[in-house]
């Protein structure tokens, strides 16, 4: 474990770690790096854990991450990114934990990518954003998502069909967004997070579902009759 956290770094040598082959666990987070280059993980591919949180990223280029293959989390969270690294990510073959919350990105559109998107990938992260809409291509064929966090956007719109390829989603926070209308939810979900939109009725709910919170909607009927019997059901709020 290599820890730089809380400090001023704004550059670095190329190839800073020929010494420390083996390191794991890496952090520059709260840091003032406005720029990552591949020449700073040339010799430490054995990386499985790599927080730049809270720096000042602007941009990441499609080969700043070519030698961390091996990659299992990556923490970007609160940095200046106005788009989806896709082909950055595309190398990292083993990544399962994405945090992309409290930047700037405006869209998602993980289908229609050409590159190879991360098919490993279970947990993802894009909560305080700048994501008006969710739609049928935003997220890629037969995914292995089972988190998403969308919380804290300004979404107002999600397609019919937005989360259909999402075939393993099990917890979903949409909470704090500005949606008026229903959409599909995957039958694999269990937890549903929808408080503080502008729901005027019930989504349609998969039977397996355990929690549902809708606080701060603008509901006028306790259920609807077209969603299935929650057997399941542990906690709604």
């Amino acid at each position: 474990m290599l820890r730089f956290t809380n400090n001023a770094l704004k550059t670095y040598w190329p190839d800073p770690f020929s010494d420390v082959p083996n390191i794991k666990i890496l952090s520059f987070s709260q840091n003032e790096l406005t720029e990552v280059t591949p020449d700073l993980f040339t010799n430490i591919n054995t990386v499985q854990d790599l927080d730049i949180s809270y720096n000042k990223l602007v941009t990441i280029n499609a080969f700043d991450f070519k030698h961390l293959q091996y990659l299992k989390r990556l923490n970007l969270q609160s940095n200046l990114l106005k788009r989806l690294p896709v082909e950055a990510l595309s190398p990292m073959k083993s990544l399962e934990d994405l945090d992309l919350s409290k930047n700037g990105i405006q869209d998602v559109l993980l289908r229609r990518t050409k590159v190879e998107v991360i098919s490993s990938l279970k947990r993802l992260s894009l909560s305080g954003n700048r994501l008006r809409s969710i739609v049928k291509d935003s997220f890629p064929e037969n995914n292995s998502i089972e988190f998403l966090d969308l919380s804290n956007n300004i979404i107002e719109v999600v397609e019919e069909e937005a989360f259909q390829t999402c075939v393993s989603l099990k917890e979903l926070n949409l909470a704090q967004n500005n949606i008026t209308f229903t959409f599909a939810l995957p039958p694999t979900l269990q937890i549903a997070m929808l408080r503080i939109n502008t729901l005027y009725h019930w989504p349609r709910f998969p039977s397996g579902i355990t929690y549902i919170d809708l606080s701060y909607n603008r509901l006028s009927a306790l259920y609807d009759e077209n969603n299935a019997e929650f057997d399941n059901l542990e906690e709604t709020n």
